[in-house]
């Protein structure tokens, strides 16, 4: 008969036994339904670092889904005690709070909870946490907070930007710095954030980054180099601390992600009159001509445009006119119809006379 109660019915059962005997005081007491978070957050609250770490064990449990973390919201202040544990001087109790906020972050009505009552800056201070799995916890959750605009401005609001490019440094876990890089790279389209980046030492790090022998690093450093050379100010700064050349490097990386994102800041840079003559004196036109060949529709586009942007100096273009048959053989392809109009572009430009 007992496996067929209900969960209340089945405590009072229990309870009601002559032999009942009271649990342990470590031992967790959930209410069910809408209750049941509450109760969490009472536990998290007033009982002692045992109980926390099986409350906090359950809570990361429930917020795998995410209809849980809106109940939990809209019936407790589970999110403001998992924020007060951050700072607690438990490692495992960090751990486990910075893993439920990671969740909680991913949703909208998270995100929503932790700008309104400005967490942000609760998050931040665990970026220089001594375990490894709480920077990456912390690290993750401002990349899911920052996923639409209010949530970008408010991380940028919030100084982050600055301390990323400080971690560029500093990080020693390939895996954090790739979060780094992915969260940079997100809140560079935030208003404002390119001329605040140029005032830090965010190119020269992410240009010792372009070496790393991590593939998704080397990657994300040149898209976040891409990203700060997109408007003119940014496209200057970039050019000054001479990246076009182990950009052009990237060029013969074996992985086509990071050919393809050193193909997109090129194309973006060779739009100045120095960076086209840095291609041309350093024997890199050729290289980037050859890269016709590519099978990847993002690099060729890259690539189609670098050309059209080297062939705009005379000897760009002298040698560009050597190589029309490619682009020429590229434009007959029917499964490239999309490129078409970037080729026709392109050629006019190689074979226009002053």
């Amino acid at each position: 008969m007992e496996e067929n109660l209900t969960f209340d019915r089945q405590i009072a059962y229990r309870r009601a036994k002559n032999d009942y005997v009271d649990p342990h005081e470590n031992t967790m007491r959930f209410a069910y339904e809408d209750g049941r978070f509450e109760k969490m957050a009472e536990e998290l609250k007033f009982k002692d670092d045992i109980l926390k770490l099986k409350v906090l064990r359950e809570i990361n449990e429930d917020v795998r889904d995410p209809t849980k973390i809106v109940r939990a919201i809209n019936t407790s202040d589970l999110v403001h005690m998992l924020v007060y544990h951050l700072e607690n001087k438990n490692d495992e109790i960090r751990r486990l709070a910075s893993q439920s906020m990671k969740e909680i972050c991913s949703v909208y009505r998270g995100r929503e909870q932790i700008l309104v009552n400005d967490y942000i800056k609760n998050l931040a201070k665990l970026v220089d946490d001594q375990i490894p799995v709480i920077r990456l916890n912390i690290y993750t959750s401002l990349f899911n907070l920052s996923e639409h605009v209010d949530g970008t401005d408010g991380v940028l609001k919030n100084n982050i930007l600055e301390i990323l490019v400080d971690k560029l440094l500093e990080e020693k876990e390939e895996d954090i710095l790739l979060v780094i890089l992915q969260l940079m790279k997100r809140l560079l389209y935030g208003e404002g954030a390119i001329g605040r980046i140029l005032k830090t030492q965010a190119i020269t790090r992410l240009l010792i980054l372009l070496e790393k022998s991590n593939e998704l690093i080397r990657e994300f450093a040149a898209l976040n180099l891409a990203s700060i050379s997109f408007p003119e100010d940014g496209k200057a700064a970039v050019e000054s601390l001479e990246a076009v050349i182990p950009l052009c490097k990237l060029l013969s990386d074996e992985v086509p992600a990071v050919r393809e994102a050193a193909s997109l800041a090129l194309a973006s840079l060779g739009q100045l009159k120095a960076a086209k003559v840095t291609i041309i004196d350093n024997g890199y036109f050729e290289l980037i001509i050859s890269m016709l060949g590519e099978k990847s529709e993002n690099i060729l586009c890259n690539i189609i445009e670098l050309i059209a942007y080297v062939a705009e100096e005379p000897r760009g273009r002298k040698f560009a006119l050597n190589h029309l048959a490619k682009l020429r053989e590229l434009r007959a392809r029917e499964d490239y119809e999309f490129l078409h109009k970037y080729i026709d572009e392109t050629i006019w430009v190689i074979e226009w006379k002053p």
